[in-house]
């Protein structure tokens, strides 16, 4: 999808929730939208007020948990609460997701736990590996050595 189809969908989606500003996909897929145009603060806000609402929803805590833990802009990053926020997007089945396990490596990073991060981002990468996703294992490997080297990932 390219930038102009984003800035029309949080055209339509800032639509929709002034009909119904509670309505919780429309509000994720606002927050999807400003982090594809590159508008990190606006998705924050919209992932958060989500959360929120519904505070166990696991694809949200991981998009939310992935902003704060990697964003190229230190104002919109916070480690601790990255964590807090991909632990609740990994409970249960979470846990035996390569993806998940990716952004709580990322949020262990930013939050300065570089050894839990390394263990995290091996368990990731076995899974990736496991399922045969090699997009996913090459840059998961890549941030794993970011992580064995005390840095953490910036997106």
């Amino acid at each position: 999808m390219n930038r102009k189809r984003y800035e029309e969908a949080i055209k339509f989606l800032n639509q929709a929730l002034d009909i119904d500003p509670e309505h919780i996909s429309a509000r994720y897929n606002l927050g999807m939208s400003f982090w594809a145009v590159g508008r990190s603060r606006d998705a924050v806000q919209q992932y958060r007020h989500v959360l929120r609402l519904k505070p166990e929803w696991a694809t949200a805590a991981s998009s939310l948990a992935w902003i704060l833990a990697t964003d190229k802009s230190k104002e919109n990053r916070n480690g601790i609460e990255a964590v807090r926020w991909a632990l609740v997007a990994c409970a249960g089945e979470g846990g035996n997701n390569p993806e998940c396990l990716d952004t709580l490596a990322a949020a262990y990073a930013e939050a300065g736990d570089f050894e839990k991060a390394v263990k995290t981002a091996e368990e990731s990468l076995n899974l990736a590996q496991a399922r045969g996703d090699s997009a996913l294992s090459k840059d998961v490997l890549q941030r794993l050595q970011l992580y064995r080297s005390a840095k953490p990932f910036r997106h």
